[in-house]
């Protein structure tokens, strides 16, 4: 077992593995070490190329970084693996976890996901998606057994998930919600009438602020693809963003060494994949700003962003968000400029919005259908009818009460 608590020693050959299980004409394997996913990282990211939502999240760097770094105890890493013959055609990577309830243990598995990153997905081919998905949940189902729930948080409505499991596939239950919105550019006319669509006193702003800053010797934007051998541009972005609120705050990737190391064996390897690009802005002797980007086919993502607080007189991260998208329109090749996200300063800059969903899966069985899914249909009526809503809050302060006087009792 290695640090990250996968196990090392079974199925070190998943194509050729000896559990492998045979479903709708496709061989399904459960893989459960690093060793094994990194022998088909080439295949799975030509699968993320070819993807509705090509995201980084699904690529092979992403899900093996966060096995390495973020899996703590009581979790497994498990990776189920789609074939045709022997050519790659579905990845669904998870953490499994159990839970132990009043009358049964139930297995949660969901794909790699923490408060500090973004959200994991399953990634197949687009011909006979279906029937690979019905595959490989078939397969997780076969390798888990009893009572479990696979739970998909925040995908985007691009997502095969989203689209099989709201057409509610009849192998499975399913529950799908929005789980909010993230915003992009469209790069579509000329930057010019992109331009021309922003608030005319935001504009004229950015055009203040970016001559103010044409004014240092020293001022110069640098568009980078990659870092270079010594991890300078990851080092440079992490202290800018420590340097700021968020390591004040103690939420800085640089105030937890987890999360740092993965940031830097992530990056190192999307950079070996030719998908990490880095843009700064400098001058008067600094970085003012930096964005960690990653460019997936068509799509460029504005990943993470920080800028130097102490030049916010000089809105550099306004100034370097303008100069990315005057340079997807530029160089053509970029459809959108995604930033994932829907924080309050994407309105300035005239965004659309594509929703994320929340989906949850349970076999078609009599406890999961009592345990899972009438329990989530449930608390989704409770939070939506007014009196309901009522009723169910004063239940649990009366159990939260009796609880407390419980505990308060001498033994």
């Amino acid at each position: 077992m290695d640090r990250s608590g996968v196990t090392t020693d079974r199925h070190h050959d998943a194509r050729r593995g000896s559990a492998a299980l045979s479903i709708s004409g496709y061989r399904i394997v459960m893989a459960s070490t690093v060793l094994e996913l990194d022998e088909y990282a080439p295949e799975w990211d030509l699968l993320v190329e070819q993807a509705p939502a090509r995201v980084h999240s699904i690529t092979h760097a992403w899900v093996t970084s966060f096995y390495r770094h973020f899996v703590g105890p009581g979790s497994r890493c498990r990776c189920v693996l789609a074939f045709d013959a022997d050519r790659l055609v579905g990845v669904l990577p998870l953490v499994v976890s159990k839970k132990y309830l009043s009358f049964f243990t139930k297995t949660e598995a969901s794909p790699p996901a923490n408060t500090q990153t973004f959200a994991a997905d399953l990634v197949c081919r687009s011909n006979d998606a279906d029937g690979i998905i019905d595959a490989m949940v078939g397969g997780l189902d076969r390798f888990l057994r009893g009572a479990w729930e696979l739970s998909f948080h925040h995908v985007s409505e691009r997502s095969e998930v989203v689209r099989h499991f709201r057409a509610k596939s009849g192998r499975t239950l399913s529950f799908s919600e929005i789980d909010g919105y993230g915003n992009f550019v469209p790069v579509e006319g000329s930057f010019e009438d992109y331009l021309g669509s922003l608030r005319h006193e935001f504009t004229r702003n950015l055009r203040r602020v970016g001559h103010k800053l044409e004014r240092f010797p020293d001022y110069r934007l640098d568009f980078s693809k990659g870092d270079d051998a010594g991890g300078s541009r990851i080092s440079r972005f992490l202290t800018l963003e420590a340097s700021g609120w968020k390591g004040q705050q103690g939420t800085a990737i640089l105030c937890d060494k987890s999360e740092q190391a993965f940031y830097r064996e992530f990056t190192r390897r999307l950079d070996r994949r030719g998908w990490l690009r880095w843009h700064e802005l400098h001058a008067d002797g600094a970085l003012l700003a930096s964005q960690m980007a990653v460019q997936i086919g068509r799509v460029l993502y504005v990943w993470k962003i920080a800028h130097d607080e102490k030049y916010k007189a000089f809105a550099p991260g306004n100034v370097l968000m303008l100069e990315t998208i005057r340079m997807a329109f530029a160089e053509g090749g970029t459809d959108e400029v995604n930033c994932l996200t829907n924080s309050a300063w994407n309105r300035d800059w005239n965004m659309r919005q594509r929703a994320y969903y929340n989906v949850l899966v349970w076999p078609r069985r009599p406890l999961p259908f009592l345990a899972g899914y009438c329990r989530v249909r449930s608390k989704v009526f409770l939070r939506r009818v007014p009196l309901a809503k009522r009723f169910y809050h004063a239940l649990r302060g009366a159990a939260a009460h009796a609880d407390r006087r419980r505990s308060a009792k001498p033994d």
